[in-house]
């Protein structure tokens, strides 16, 4: 019995000496001349890759499968390629394709027809991805009913139209960052009232240049569970609605901002 485990436990030591040898590779240059990995070596080796940034179009099919529940492809090197490949995971709760370090090769219609394939997502990050339209949004809320984590900052193709949508039909929204688009006070007061304001918890509205102290004061009426409310770099905010909020000190104490 002492053998086999000893044995099985040097089996895992090659193993992970052998991921770390193809993602040192990887972070040299150098490409994979590999198919297929068994889905149990792919899990490990996404992890290995997730936080350096060296998931790509090439490698994308040795890190994620159909049964993968999450895509965390911040800033890495996925472009129209990666895209089509992850409509095959179908399983996936998490997808993280933003890219605030440098702009992302995608299409609005290859984000289209991979929202088309995914169901079951409930958080999704899409940060400075100028290609993500209202018709992006809307494939994307009506295809998955329990999304609880949404990420559209810096989308500048995003306006009130997409509140509507989101206050319509997300009633699991718990985090919402809109930081950077062209969202009114209009769009809030769509949002906040409509089905998520009752479980809104954060919401990340900063630098959104249109935002009066009219939508401060929309937030905090509707959103009784929140918590996390930032609005700075908004230049027509003036923060003097927060004195005209009735239990202001209770409101303040409980919002971070």
């Amino acid at each position: 019995m002492p053998g086999f485990w000893r044995s099985r436990s040097m089996d895992q030591s090659l193993q992970q000496r052998c991921l770390r040898v193809f993602s040192e590779s990887l972070a040299r240059g150098y490409q994979l001349n590999i198919e297929s990995l068994p889905r149990s070596v792919m899990d490990q080796f996404y992890l290995m890759l997730r936080h350096s940034g060296l998931i790509s179009d090439s490698n994308i099919h040795l890190v994620l499968h159909a049964d993968s529940r999450e895509a965390n492809l911040a800033n890495s090197d996925v472009g129209e390629d990666g895209i089509r490949f992850l409509c095959r995971c179908r399983s996936l709760r998490k997808l993280d394709l933003s890219s605030t370090e440098k702009r992302r090769n995608v299409s609005e219609q290859s984000l289209l027809d991979l929202l088309s394939h995914l169901n079951l997502l409930e958080e999704v990050l899409l940060e400075g991805i100028p290609e993500v339209t209202t018709s992006v949004v809307h494939r994307l809320v009506q295809n998955n009913p329990h999304l609880t984590v949404l990420d559209f900052g810096k989308c500048t193709s995003l306006d009130d139209e997409t509140m509507a949508m989101l206050g319509a039909c997300c009633k699991h929204i718990k985090a919402l960052n809109m930081s950077y688009t062209d969202i009114t006070d209009d769009g809030i007061l769509t949002l906040v009232s409509g089905v998520c304001g009752p479980v809104l918890e954060e919401l990340l509205i900063t630098g959104c240049k249109n935002l009066t102290d009219r939508a401060i004061d929309e937030v905090v009426d509707y959103c009784p569970n929140l918590h996390i409310l930032s609005f700075h770099k908004c230049p027509l905010i003036t923060g003097l609605c927060w004195f005209t909020i009735p239990d202001y000190e209770l409101k303040a104490s409980r919002l971070v901002y």
